[in-house]
């Protein structure tokens, strides 16, 4: 069939202005089409360069006027285009600055370009619009709320209308809140990934936190059950994700009782608190769970107590208190196997007795050692209660209960010689049938041996400077946390060997060499 070729050229012009607002319709969302069928003020705008192409089409437009008369009317944020009212139009009796005009774009007598209006009506304000629709969106369905934002929000940024822009950012907050709802409890990334949404919607940074502090505590508690592996990356998580966890923070008692509130139910006090309040709570989170995975490698019977101390103090310093306990442990489990502990261990325990100011207890334990030991060192023989002797003397300082085994040693042959020197040495005296403290001998032995330029075993650093004065020279080497001196003396002829074991205690002398012999 033959076409008339002016025909032609006289429709095309109107159907490519039906397409271009066909297209333009149909571009707009569903939520906004489903409450008027025509394009919003901020729509048409964004055609301005199309509509020269819509001429003599029937278009529909909503929106605010900026200002109206009997015979024309300016759509705000549209000053560009008059809108002119045909002959007959009859104006809408309602006071609302939101109408719906009917018309088509034509030019002007004077060839200006212009929206002659055949049909004008009142339609709901935005903000009337908004809460209509709100009432109607679905608890359980986060996308109409999402694309009742955007609406809000376009014509909230259009309008420059805050009350609308807020309301944007309230409906999103719905929207993730819904999905928030909708996580199952194992889920742990989804949770992560909603967080991202809100912060790229622009929600709050309060939201965000809430979402990643969730997923944080629900990524613990499934890293607890799995390997040591897994728990170290969820800390890892709970270290950069959650401000504030790192930072030490002072147990005192508003800290304890936020604490327990908080372990009573963690979401709803992480959601009512500020930034601030917010910033402990994540601490006392990451705290709480470093601290269990830190305590499952405390042995049963306390004897690592120090070593897991010092992981506390290392990551968790604010919980003194709590590794001052474990070293206790270890302590106790150390007094409770006393009979068993070597002459290091039992030193290493006194030490840590009295740097606590237990004093008499590092004594008692001294004494009990001794005790325990005795058995095993008559079995020895002779050599076994000398050395037994010595103890007394470097442990306790106690001259009396050696000079009672160098009295038994004296009436063996094989140790009298020897015995009766360190007698004489401890300021007694043999009558021929009893040895008997000397009427003018000095009860405490270490000060008469320090009077008489004598350095035994068992003195203090203090105590041998004060017998032979200050050393020649001085050779210090570490080994094993304990600390060693060599002293030598050559004026008179001898080397002095001290030890001392913690940053606090006194070096003592545990070996003393004839120079001529080394």
């Amino acid at each position: 069939m033959k076409i008339d070729s002016d025909f032609t050229h006289r429709v095309r012009p109107v159907l490519t202005a039906a397409l271009v607002v066909c297209s333009c319709l149909t571009s707009r969302s569903i939520a906004t089409a489903q409450d008027f069928d025509a394009m919003s003020v901020g729509e048409f705008v964004q055609m301005q360069s199309k509509w020269s192409q819509l001429r003599g089409t029937t278009l529909k437009v909503e929106g605010r006027y900026l200002s109206k008369t009997a015979r024309q009317m300016l759509f705000t944020n549209c000053d560009d285009l008059l809108f002119e009212f045909a002959d007959g139009v009859r104006q809408p009796a309602s006071r609302s600055r939101t109408v719906q005009v009917t018309g088509k774009l034509a030019n002007s007598k004077q060839g200006k370009l212009v929206f002659v209006v055949t049909e004008i009506e009142a339609i709901p304000s935005d903000t009337d619009r908004l809460a209509d629709r709100r009432g109607r969106l679905a608890q359980d369905d986060a996308a109409p709320w999402y694309e009742l934002a955007d609406w809000a929000a376009r014509r909230g940024r259009f309008y420059q209308d805050d009350e609308l822009i807020a309301a944007a950012a309230d409906l999103r907050n719905t929207g993730v809140r819904i999905e928030y709802r909708q996580t199952g409890i194992a889920d742990i990334e989804p949770l992560y990934a909603l967080a991202r949404k809100a912060e790229k919607l622009g929600l709050p940074h309060k939201i965000r936190d809430e979402l990643i502090h969730d997923a944080v505590r629900r990524e613990l508690r499934d890293a607890q059950q799995k390997d040591e592996k897994q728990w170290a990356v969820a800390l890892t998580h709970a270290f950069n994700r959650l401000p504030g966890a790192g930072a030490a923070v002072s147990r005192d008692d508003t800290v304890r009782a936020l604490q327990a509130e908080y372990e009573q139910n963690p979401l709803a006090v992480y959601e009512r608190s500020d930034d601030e309040t917010r910033r402990i709570l994540n601490r006392l989170l990451y705290s709480a769970a470093e601290l269990e995975r830190i305590e499952l490698r405390a042995a049963k019977d306390g004897s690592n107590g120090f070593e897991i101390a010092k992981h506390i103090e290392a990551t968790l310093p604010e919980l003194a208190e709590r590794a001052e306990e474990y070293r206790q442990r270890e302590i106790d489990w150390q007094s409770g196997r006393l009979r068993k502990l070597s002459r290091d261990e039992l030193l290493t325990l006194c030490d840590r007795l009295e740097q606590r100011d237990r004093k008499d207890d590092a004594i008692q334990a001294r004494r009990d050692w001794l005790a325990a030991q005795e058995p095993r060192l008559r079995e020895l023989g002779n050599t076994g209660l000398f050395d037994l002797a010595k103890e007394y003397v470097a442990l306790l300082d106690d001259s009396d209960a050696a000079a009672q085994i160098y009295i038994e040693l004296y009436k063996s042959r094989t140790g009298q010689q020897t015995a009766g020197a360190e007698l004489v040495k401890l300021g007694y005296q043999f009558d021929g049938s009893k040895w008997t403290r000397s009427a003018d001998a000095v009860p405490d032995a270490t000060a008469d041996a320090i009077r008489r330029g004598i350095v035994r075993r068992g003195m203090t650093d203090n105590q041998v400077r004060a017998a032979l004065g200050k050393p020649t020279s001085v050779t210090r080497f570490a080994v094993r946390n304990q600390v060693s001196e060599l002293w030598v003396y050559e004026d008179h002829g001898v080397a002095i060997e001290l030890r001392r074991r913690g940053a606090e205690s006194d070096s003592i002398a545990t070996e003393i060499s004839d120079l001529a012999g080394l």
